[in-house]
């Protein structure tokens, strides 16, 4: 292991990615690489064929990164598109830790994307509910590239050309929901520890404030796939709701992003996918995110 990056080794062997040659399995070409020190910091990769170095997706897949959908992997592969699949650490280990682990995914990989035959011009980044929210912070934060860093990996810039998520959440601060949604807001599961902020805790206040989505959404943000696996309802934050609808991933969150994105002249596109029941509405989404990528990051079609 590099001590200094904490990237394992990697023995290509006749792997040279730098040549598009790939496997033709549905295992990833190279399994569990750290991109930091700790054990929850590793990613799956799964090259793709293409002339030259090709678009990579960074997508964050939460604590395991088996846990990416086999369909999002063949829709970007078919599509010329490589796919990291990272894991990072939970939320309720506290902010920032999860979200810094996603500029550190992207610098590594970055750093790496000879390695890895991928365009360092040309990453999106995506995830679905905790890991869209790390995938937008990285997106939309200023870049956190260190240039006086003794760390190669750490000089790299965290900026992406693109995002692709599902069930987003804009913010985690709970004064946003409280404004956005008032008492109809519940978590699916319970209130999570990590989402509570005590009255005077002005800390943990300053926390989700610098993390949320929304507050660092500026004019130079890439451009950006809301997905949502709902069916259709009326993008309006006064809007009703049925008795079992799913707040933790409301599409509503969408809402306020996409007026200040539209204020800021972002393209920022919503898209209620319908029910992730139903398996084709799946399916549907991944490719979806696929045509999205390959629409802003493809040569001679961006």
């Amino acid at each position: 292991m590099d001590v200094r990056t904490g990237a394992v080794a990697w023995e290509r062997e006749d792997k040279d990615f730098s040549e598009g040659a790939m496997t033709t399995t549905d295992q990833p070409d190279i399994q569990r690489e750290s991109y930091g020190p700790d054990k929850e910091q590793v990613f799956h990769f799964w090259g793709a064929r293409g002339p030259g170095a090709v678009p990579a997706l960074v997508h964050f897949n939460g604590t395991d990164p088996d846990a990416i959908p086999p369909e999002l992997v063949a829709a970007c592969r078919d599509a010329g598109i490589a796919v990291a699949s990272v894991a990072f650490h939970p939320f309720d280990r506290g902010f920032p830790l999860p979200q810094r682990d996603a500029v550190r995914a992207v610098q590594h990989i970055r750093h790496h994307a000879a390695r890895l035959g991928v365009d360092p011009r040309r990453l999106a980044v995506g995830g679905t509910s905790a890991g869209a929210g790390i995938a937008m912070y990285c997106a939309y934060h200023a870049d956190l590239a260190d240039p006086a860093s003794d760390d190669p990996v750490a000089r790299e810039s965290s900026r992406v050309q693109c995002v692709t998520v599902s069930d987003a959440q804009s913010s985690y601060d709970p004064r946003d929901r409280d404004r956005w949604f008032g008492d109809r807001f519940r978590w699916k599961k319970g209130t999570p520890a990590w989402a509570v902020l005590d009255s005077g805790d002005q800390g943990r206040a300053r926390l989700f404030a610098e993390t949320a989505p929304i507050n660092l959404l500026a004019a130079d943000a890439p451009p950006t796939l809301l997905s949502y696996m709902f069916d259709p309802v009326r993008l309006d934050l006064s809007a009703e709701m049925p008795p079992d609808h799913d707040w933790s991933h409301t599409p509503l969150f969408a809402v306020p992003l996409k007026e200040k994105a539209d204020r800021l002249g972002v393209e920022m596109r919503i898209k209620l996918q319908g029910h992730w029941s139903r398996p084709d509405n799946l399916i549907q989404q991944w490719r979806g995110y696929a045509a999205f990528i390959a629409e802003h990051l493809m040569e001679g079609r961006a």
